[in-house]
């Protein structure tokens, strides 16, 4: 049994390993109908998002967000966290035969598609493209990634919006300073980057 990171939805196990969701409202719970998955051992909500929670299928980890779930990632590790759009698993049968020198290849990172999508739109310099994509998937770790590719692009804009979407004010005063010094500078600075990029 867990709650999500709002208190608005509870994930359970039942015994025989069924998994089912519930709304949490002032009048009781109900159970969100046409959504339950047999077979699950563990399950972890993400941190930041309320309608997202990773889960263990047999050997499958399965991310759902809402009601849908993405397409399944063979693991079998149990879920250690889920945050910034990264599920961290280990391998615990094989951590308990050594447990003070295991092997740290026994935990694995596995990032939720979503974040691996939009990783692809911002190294390929698409910027308005991901940022298409991160409104329609919105979560605060691709906010971060959309504020910083803008910066290190000197697109103030495009950074000024990611930083309004996470409510970080020192983000947007940051910003502001840096609109407030010389010009000049800032057009010596973007010839450098493209200098150095060639």
């Amino acid at each position: 049994m867990s709650l999500n990171c709002s208190s608005t939805r509870l994930a359970i196990i039942s015994t025989n390993n069924i998994f089912k969701l519930f709304d949490i409202r002032e009048n009781g719970t109900q159970v969100v109908s046409g959504f339950e998955k047999k077979d699950i051992w563990d399950m972890k909500w993400d941190n930041d998002k309320e309608d997202t929670i990773a889960i263990m299928e047999k050997s499958r980890l399965l991310v759902v967000q809402g009601t849908t779930a993405a397409d399944p990632v063979p693991n079998q590790g149990y879920i250690c966290s889920f945050r910034d759009l990264t599920v961290r698993t280990i391998q615990m049968q094989y951590v308990m035969q050594n447990p003070k020198d295991f092997d740290r290849g026994l935990i694995a990172d596995i990032e939720v598609k979503t974040l691996r999508k939009a990783k692809e739109l911002l190294d390929a310099g698409k910027i308005s493209e991901a940022n298409v994509f991160i409104e329609q998937n919105s979560h605060p770790m691709l906010w971060k990634l959309l504020a910083k590719m803008a910066m290190a692009k000197l697109d103030f804009r495009m950074a000024e919006h990611a930083f309004v979407k996470l409510r970080d004010y020192l983000g947007i005063c940051f910003l502001k300073r840096l609109e407030s010094i010389q010009v000049s500078y800032f057009e010596i600075r973007r010839e450098s980057v493209i200098l150095i990029k060639r």
